[in-house]
């Protein structure tokens, strides 16, 4: 559990003021064994990432533009057709539409000019920097952050703690 809150305080800490986690996973790694003492798998890294993820505001501890706007469209689904089509663009064909090379996008997906004047109004109020909101969090929703990373913790490991005692017993059979 301690380790778990402390690579979950890393993992804060390490985000820089626009919201994003721009170290690699192996240097994180590398900073808790030797800053800590504390030896921890990229997979458990990728984890406490995703966790992160799905907290307010969306979009937060993301390692690229991509992995930063798709969360706050996926959120937005209810909102009809543009934000799906949004979605697959971003999916799809990110790197045409950072060039805007919308009539490749338009003519692959059989778009017309409005439904792609309407992804792309989906796309541009998405928030790129969604850490600008983090230094305006107050301390008791930092808590509650961790109060909730906490009991997941605790739920994933008695998970595992099963699953290795079932995988046990079956293998003795």
């Amino acid at each position: 559990m301690k380790e778990v809150i402390k690579l979950q305080n890393r993992l804060w800490g390490s985000l820089d003021d626009d919201g994003y986690l721009r170290r690699e996973l192996s240097s994180i790694a590398d900073d808790l064994a030797f800053r800590q003492s504390l030896v921890v798998e990229e997979k458990e890294i990728e984890e406490i990432i995703s966790q992160i993820q799905q907290f307010d505001p969306a979009g937060i501890a993301a390692r690229d533009l991509r992995e930063c706007l798709l969360p706050q469209l996926k959120r937005k689904t209810d909102e009809g057709k543009s934000v799906e089509l949004a979605v697959q663009i971003l999916t799809k064909y990110f790197d045409e539409f950072t060039k805007k090379h919308y009539e490749k996008i338009q003519k692959s997906l059989g778009l017309s000019d409005d439904q792609l004047k309407e992804v792309i109004a989906q796309i541009i109020k998405l928030n790129p920097k969604p850490g600008g909101n983090v230094g305006e969090m107050n301390k008791e929703a930092h808590d509650e952050r961790i109060r909730l990373l906490k009991s997941q913790a605790a739920e994933r490991r008695a998970n595992n703690a099963k699953r290795k005692k079932a995988n046990k017993k079956a293998s003795e059979e």
